[in-house]
């Protein structure tokens, strides 16, 4: 789940729900000055921007509230629930699409391996989790290898370029979905926290090479580049439930997200 708490209520997004905007990103990306994705990995990678949140489906349904009475977001939710939800959504990508399930399973590695100061069980959990993800890797980079969309994996662990590229290109995909669920809409840049930058935010131009672009919100509809990543401008549709200030007590009575009346958050992707 991703909770924004406001001074008028409390905006919740489901976590597929921004995966697939993250999608869409994927599908648009590139143009002269950011590299497209070549053709015979652009189906994985596009499958791995739209569904690597997939794992979380069934359980944003049913909202957590802590001991503080505030919601669980992704950040928060107990560790162990999140190791489970992670792993089963890398393992319904794997049942779609080999590659793609290596790039979600550096993606979700790369959020574990960020978890600081664990001891006893969490971080016995942790390193379980990270063994299993490396196997896995290691396998299918084993399957893939006569494919049309080969991994390599040198001995020390590390991914070649191509790959590493794409995964750069699924983590900043990522971050853009959470801006347009985490930033209110019209919102300037020095209220975004440390995530998204000050107004710019390094995006892969091609392997190993980073660019800044200038992002910004441009009335409460547009979300504005400079410059602009994306082949055109686009838009994107990401549904919402928003709980007001005068019932967010009632959280702890309405656990189920469908208990709140829908609502669609509009934003057009453009240049500057």
């Amino acid at each position: 789940m991703i909770v924004r708490y406001e001074s008028d209520g409390v905006v919740l997004f489901a976590q597929d729900d921004h995966g697939q905007v993250s999608g869409q990103m994927a599908v648009h990306w590139g143009n002269g000055e950011f590299l497209p994705v070549e053709k015979a990995y652009r189906a994985s990678v596009e499958t791995a921007a739209a569904m690597h949140d997939c794992g979380w489906r069934e359980a944003d349904e049913v909202l957590k509230v802590g001991d503080d009475g505030r919601l669980h977001d992704f950040t928060t939710y107990p560790l162990a629930d999140r190791l489970k939800l992670y792993r089963q959504g890398v393992d319904a990508v794997e049942g779609k699409d080999a590659y793609a399930a290596v790039l979600c399973s550096l993606h979700y590695s790369g959020f574990v391996q960020g978890m600081g100061g664990l001891t006893g069980d969490a971080e016995h959990m942790v390193n379980r989790y990270l063994t299993a993800e490396s196997e896995r890797r290691h396998r299918l980079a084993a399957q893939l290898a006569d494919s049309s969309t080969p991994v390599h994996i040198a001995n020390d662990g590390r991914l070649d370029e191509r790959t590493m590229h794409h995964f750069h290109l699924l983590r900043l995909w990522d971050l853009l979905s959470l801006l347009l669920c985490m930033t209110r809409p019209g919102s300037s840049p020095e209220t975004r926290g440390a995530w998204f930058g000050q107004g710019e935010i390094w995006m892969p131009a091609a392997p190993g090479k980073m660019r800044p672009v200038a992002v910004r919100w441009a009335g409460e509809d547009r979300l504005v580049f400079a410059p602009f990543p994306f082949v055109k401008p686009f838009d994107v549709s990401i549904p919402y439930r928003r709980v007001p200030a005068a019932e967010r007590a009632l959280l702890q009575e309405k656990r189920r997200l469908d208990q709140w009346p829908p609502h669609t958050l509009h934003v057009r992707l453009d240049a500057a």
